[in-house]
């Protein structure tokens, strides 16, 4: 409006600089409105905040300068403010982030317990592991720390198939005891207490399907009873089998935790005969069949 006003003589350039002044401040609040959308309280920040500061002279970092020079018509001026606003409002955006940043790096809200009671295979590829999310058919697991070592030439692909392989080479006794150790003490109470000091509050925890095996009772209630170890999966049943975590082992878990002041988030992370296509779902590289496949009850239903 400035830039316009040089070349407007006479009383009728200021009623022409007063409304170009209100259309490049209806203009910019609506770049803010916009802006605001997609930056939730960029409005408070920039828009009331920067209306002083868009009636400041223009001035070289503007896109029009306060000379004669490239000021020939009247939407200059208003195209300046526009572009003033526009470059206000990115500088809040810039800084409510920068802020917003700072806040998360000092305490981040919570943390994920991955690779303790589902198991993924890339987490435990050691020094040959290539990729986050195993590619292809072929898995990285090389072991499962403590007791489990050794499979580099063998790496296994998902925690179903791990533990029907172990079932079946070396008995159920010794897959409870792989499991066991390794669930004991990848995660300890001294975990807790440290994450608890950190001043984070919440702790996602994903849980196989398995946790709940007695649901499955109607299938077949000899297999899949409470207090079973470990039941084999009800479609892939040959191919893989999970063992089970206790769920007064899981309630001891959720008091410890309160004493940590911590809040738990319990994930059921995959389904029966897998839901998605991924090492996560327990049977892959088998084709998932919970949303697809039926299994018949004991009672023929």
């Amino acid at each position: 409006a400035q830039a316009c006003a040089r070349i407007l003589p006479g009383p009728p350039k200021q009623l022409f600089v007063r409304t170009l002044g209100q259309m490049a401040l209806h203009r910019a609040g609506f770049v803010f409105a916009l802006l605001g959308v997609a930056l939730p309280g960029l409005w408070s920040i920039g828009f009331f905040a920067a209306a002083d500061q868009l009636a400041a002279p223009l001035g070289s970092d503007d896109e029009c300068l306060p000379t004669d020079v490239g000021v020939g018509v009247p939407g200059c001026g208003l195209n300046a403010l526009q572009h003033r606003a526009i470059s206000q409002a990115l500088g809040a955006a810039s800084a409510a982030r920068a802020a917003s940043a700072a806040e998360v790096a000092t305490v981040p809200p919570g943390v994920n317990l991955g690779g303790w009671l589902v198991l993924e295979d890339w987490f435990f590829s050691g020094a040959q592991g290539r990729h986050v999310a195993s590619q292809g058919t072929t898995g990285q697991g090389v072991g499962l720390p403590p007791l489990l070592k050794g499979l580099e030439d063998t790496p296994w692909q998902s925690e179903g198939l791990l533990t029907k392989w172990l079932q079946d080479t070396r008995g159920d006794e010794e897959a409870l005891q792989v499991f066991s150790s390794h669930r004991e003490a990848y995660i300890t109470g001294d975990d807790l207490e440290q994450i608890s000091s950190l001043g984070i509050r919440s702790v996602r925890v994903p849980l196989p399907w398995a946790t709940f095996a007695d649901a499955l009772s109607p299938i077949d209630a000899a297999v899949y009873k409470a207090g079973a170890k470990i039941v084999p999966d009800p479609v892939y049943g040959d191919k893989a089998s999970f063992v089970t975590v206790d769920r007064e082992w899981l309630a001891g878990l959720l008091r410890q935790a309160a004493q940590h002041n911590l809040k738990i988030v319990l994930d059921l992370h995959f389904m029966p005969a897998g839901s998605s296509d991924g090492t996560y779902s327990g049977i892959w590289p088998l084709k998932p069949k919970f949303w697809t496949d039926s299994v018949s009850t004991s009672g023929g239903e």
